[in-house]
């Protein structure tokens, strides 16, 4: 038996449906919103805003932002209105990932990875490594300044509700788990919000203290 041949009518049809479906998947991967995308979109390695809010202990602090710049590192200092420096968060960054060097008084060997090509909803990996203790970024030397730590990571899309209106954002949580020298290690939890295009705007290190933008979101 021939096979027959497609018909006239027949092959219009096939080739539009191949072009609609072409179509409707460049479609979806353009508009990935704040499900995908690149380290390089999110623009984590900038300076989201100049003013912002420090909570800590329940208290609200009015702070100042500014950065310092070096290939592949950037630091944001958190500063008083009179200049002082309450806090400074330090990152390293390449065109294929953006990571948590210096926090809260903590230094990080090797850095732990937030965001990782292609930024995804639902990612998750396991980091493992040192945490040094560190003042104004000079580690401790003292033979209980260094502990061995484990992290596991995570990405999930969470909103912002800013005064401004709701903001969809990746939200990243770093789960530390700390060796002490106690039978059950010291467990830390660090979250970060990065807003495709716009930076990291809110970061949160456990209970001790949280970084978000002077309009505010409502929390």
């Amino acid at each position: 038996m021939i096979a027959s041949s497609p018909s006239a009518t027949s092959v219009p049809r096939l080739a539009l449906f191949g072009v609609s479906l072409a179509l409707l998947v460049g479609l979806a991967g353009c508009h990935g919103g704040q499900s995908g995308g690149t380290v390089a979109s999110y623009r984590p390695d900038t300076l989201p805003y100049e003013d912002g809010v420090l909570v800590v202990a329940g208290s609200r602090l009015r702070i100042n932002l500014a950065e310092e710049r070096k290939p592949s590192e950037v630091v944001f200092f958190l500063k008083s209105e009179h200049g002082v420096t309450f806090e400074h968060e330090a990152y390293k960054f390449d065109s294929e990932r953006f990571s948590l060097w210096q926090a809260g008084g903590e230094m990080y060997d090797p850095v732990i990875p937030l965001l990782v090509n292609p930024v995804r909803a639902g990612s998750k990996w396991t980091w493992k490594g040192k945490m040094t203790l560190a003042a104004d970024g000079v580690p401790s030397t003292s033979e209980f300044g260094t502990s061995p730590a484990t992290a596991e990571v995570a990405t999930a899309i969470d909103k912002l509700n800013m005064r401004t209106g709701a903001v969809e954002a990746m939200r990243v949580d770093v789960m530390l788990s700390l060796e002490s020298g106690a039978t059950t290690p010291a467990l830390r939890k660090l979250s970060f919000w990065f807003v495709n295009g716009q930076g990291m705007i809110k970061r949160e290190f456990a209970a001790a203290s949280t970084r978000l933008p002077a309009e505010g979101d409502s929390e």
